[in-house]
């Protein structure tokens, strides 16, 4: 292939379509920073030693087979289970420190926190067959990721 040509899904771009330069500039500050992080489970390592930057705007993905820890790294920085070694900041903001400003940075609702009860009362209509609104539509199931509690 040469210099001039690119490939993405197998199909060729030319330069001036695809140059393969970011256009994050190098001064932009980092959103997300992970340094040694680890995560142990008894004597079980399941992140060992994982460091990495992502700069504002800049698009990362997290690739791996399963078991490679992605899931658990991914649950670190997002304060669903805490850090066993080294640290992670998100938007500026320790995840192991400042937990809630990580999340509002991220948008992370954890399930365990979503027992909203105005969110509760708006999901209930659906969850009982009524479509919510008062409309005629069809009922359906609830939305997979309502969960209902008896008062």
């Amino acid at each position: 292939m040469s210099p001039e040509v690119s490939k993405i899904n197998d199909a060729p771009l030319p330069v001036s379509e695809f140059n393969g330069k970011s256009e994050i500039p190098a001064d932009a500050q980092n959103a997300i920073e992970v340094s040694h992080i680890v995560k142990r489970y008894g004597d079980f390592t399941a992140v060992d030693d994982v460091s990495f930057e992502v700069k504002e705007g800049e698009i990362f993905g997290l690739l791996g087979p399963n078991g490679a820890g992605k899931s658990t790294l991914i649950r670190m920085m997002t304060t669903l289970i805490p850090i066993t070694a080294g640290s992670a900041h998100v938007a500026g903001h320790d995840v192991s420190k400042e937990p809630n400003e990580a999340r509002r940075a991220i948008g992370v609702i954890p399930q365990a926190m979503t027992s909203d009860i105005a969110a509760l009362r708006r999901a209930r209509p659906a969850a009982r067959g009524r479509p919510c609104g008062g409309s005629a539509a069809p009922a359906g199931p609830p939305p997979r990721n309502v969960h209902l509690i008896r008062p």
